[in-house]
């Protein structure tokens, strides 16, 4: 049994007021939560902070569960190479009419749980620094984000928001210099693994991101691939941070570029979990590394 968790969903319903703890359906998924906490033969979360709040479910429970876990994060599949985003840049950027304008992107709505004032609140910050900044926002939100840049003061000519299906959303997402990724401090946050991270480094995009969403912070700290702010999601900091991206030497941001493909690809693609998923569900298939590959093909030969 594989007790597959992409989440906390009943804290999560909690936390937003859809799920009372004293109701009947609260006391139902806990329970089976339990269960099948107690019964699989392997656990699989999307982050390592899932994974400990997962085993402190059982260990509350008094319960020792046979399962081994495994970690599989949100990922996505992508084919793009370092020279193909170069060129779509270039392309986007012209597009936009950017030239030499530092670009930060935005990818997401307007749900409260995004930050999307905080969010245009860290550009603004930034914008006062550096006046020549450009807010790139792709979103089904449009009229809530115009309100938010308006409200903040931030010039019409210096921001674009726009909606476009998602197929297309690299083509011009990959304009940007850099992209935020801002959360809360709380528990569905901190076990949370958004596609949008892998979204970002595909496109060559560093990310400044939250502290709270602790594995994808330890990619951007380990490939180097974006900063990473606190928790208080303060303006001033993220928009120190979003400076520092936007305004590095162009052989800098170039080369970091080249690494938020290579780290998309290495822990973040279909690919990249493909020996994980093996040792699941196939155990008794041979993992067909390149060495292996190499090994079969000799002896043919």
């Amino acid at each position: 049994m594989i007790f597959d968790v992409h989440g906390v969903d009943i804290e999560e319903r909690q936390l937003y007021g859809d799920l009372d703890a004293n109701s009947g359906e609260y006391h139902l998924r806990k329970r089976n939560e339990r269960i099948a906490s107690d019964r699989a033969d392997v656990i699989i979360t999307v982050s390592q902070d899932l994974e400990r709040y997962v085993e402190g479910i059982l260990d509350r429970g008094g319960h020792s569960s046979r399962a081994r876990f495994e970690i599989v994060p949100c990922v996505l599949s992508f084919s793009a190479s370092p020279a193909d985003v170069a060129v779509a840049r270039e392309k986007a950027r012209q597009r936009l009419g950017l030239t030499t304008r530092p670009c930060v992107l935005y990818l997401g709505g307007s749900s409260g749980w995004q930050l999307p004032t905080e969010t245009v609140a860290a550009f603004a910050a930034l914008r006062r620094t550096t006046p020549s900044a450009f807010l790139l926002i792709l979103t089904g939100d449009v009229e809530a984000f115009t309100a938010l840049c308006r409200e903040a003061g931030i010039p019409a000519d210096d921001f674009a928001i726009t909606s476009c299906p998602h197929r297309e959303v690299a083509t011009v997402a990959c304009a940007a210099d850099a992209a935020l990724l801002l959360r809360d401090d709380n528990l569905v946050n901190r076990v949370a693994s958004p596609t949008k991270f892998a979204e970002y480094l595909s496109m060559g995009v560093p990310v400044m991101i939250t502290e709270v969403l602790g594995d994808f912070a330890r990619i951007v700290r380990e490939f180097d691939v974006g900063a990473v702010v606190p928790a208080s999601n303060d303006a001033g900091l993220v928009a120190a941070g979003l400076r520092d991206l936007v305004l590095a030497t162009e052989e800098a941001r170039a080369q970091r570029r080249e690494r938020c493909i290579a780290a998309c690809r290495e822990v973040l693609s279909f690919e990249s979990i493909l020996t994980t998923y093996r040792r699941i569900y196939r155990p008794d298939v041979a993992d067909p590394t390149p060495s292996a590959r190499s090994s079969s093909e000799a002896s043919s030969a």
